[in-house]
């Protein structure tokens, strides 16, 4: 009987080292807490990471991981504290499109430690927006046609490789704005207006370009449509943009019938 008393101690004490030295694993927090991140190619991220252990921490260590590669070491920390909050800012490559996998690790005095995960999934490069740009009616003459390649209004006479949007109208004599436009240069256009302007990406453009069915002109053009552009330009990459119709101004005559848009490129 006395043995059997002395076995239930030795599982007792037994249980107890072990809730020790579970428990004494470091308490490591990250923010953001999301364990997938969606982020820009070339942008820079922010993270917030706090750690408590019972044990005085001797390292943290942070890395990187391709799909299929070893891990590289991006901060190799020494400490001699028990709590520390860090705030670490990691800035993603401009040239990659895999997943990128980033680990934090917290290792204390004990040989204990935790490890904690993030995957950031890159969506390219992030488009910049430029706002209040306009195209005069065809009837109205003057600039009636834009290159986005430059960004800049063109006139009817230039060269058709400039003229990237046009208003397509028929009647010469018609007042009023037709609501349509065409690509003299060759560009072609899908309209998606669920597409997310907002956080408008390389790869995301791409994406739903692919998704629709390319048209060479588009009709019954509302404000707030929106339609992404491929580029047709002599280039080793392809150029896409994105068109947002802010405006159309239909005034009295046509001298100054004009659309107003955004595009992110």
């Amino acid at each position: 009987m006395k043995k059997f008393g002395y076995f239930i101690i030795l599982i007792y004490m037994t249980f107890l080292f072990s809730c020790e030295k579970e428990n004494s694993r470091p308490y490591m927090t990250i923010a953001p807490e999301n364990l997938l991140i969606e982020s820009y190619n070339d942008e820079k991220l922010v993270f917030y990471i706090n750690v408590y252990s019972d044990v005085v921490l001797q390292k943290l260590i942070i890395s990187s991981r391709l799909e299929g590669e070893q891990e590289t070491i991006l901060l190799d920390s020494s400490l001699i504290v028990k709590n520390f909050n860090y705030e670490w800012v990691y800035n993603t490559p401009a040239d990659i499109d895999d997943d990128i996998f980033i680990y934090f690790n917290a290792i204390n005095g004990a040989g204990e430690q935790t490890k904690l995960g993030r995957r950031i999934v890159l969506t390219g490069k992030k488009l910049q927006e430029t706002t209040g740009l306009k195209m005069y009616s065809y009837n109205a003459g003057g600039s009636s046609a834009f290159n986005l390649a430059t960004l800049q209004p063109e006139s009817l006479s230039a060269d058709s490789t400039l003229r990237d949007i046009q208003e397509l109208q028929n009647d010469p004599l018609d007042q009023h704005l037709s609501n349509k436009l065409f690509s003299p240069s060759g560009c072609t256009f899908v309209k998606f207006n669920d597409f997310d302007y907002g956080n408008a990406s390389s790869v995301k453009v791409k994406s739903a370009y692919a998704a629709g069915i390319p048209l060479t002109e588009v009709s019954n053009i509302h404000v707030n449509d929106i339609y992404i552009i491929k580029i047709n330009k002599s280039s080793p990459q392809e150029i896409y943009a994105v068109l947002k119709i802010t405006g159309l101004f239909d005034n009295d005559g046509t001298e100054n019938d004009f659309y107003e848009f955004s595009v992110k490129k």
